[in-house]
């Protein structure tokens, strides 16, 4: 498997997590669902962050 074909699928893993953050947001801020915390809107965030910063370098350094 060659690295070219992990670029997309860290695209789509990276907008599906922030959709689930910016989600989790709403939840808790607008909605205040009391099941949701903020820790895990917080552990979403830092996912999104780490998942963006791979799939970029994935497109910076190998394409």
């Amino acid at each position: 498997m060659s690295i070219h074909r992990l670029i997309v699928p860290f695209g789509i893993a990276t907008y599906t997590s922030l959709l689930l953050t910016v989600l989790s947001g709403v939840f808790i801020f607008k909605m205040h669902f009391r099941w949701l915390k903020l820790k895990t809107h917080i552990f979403l965030g830092i996912l999104t962050f780490i998942l963006g910063t791979l799939h970029a370098c994935l497109v910076i350094f190998f394409d």
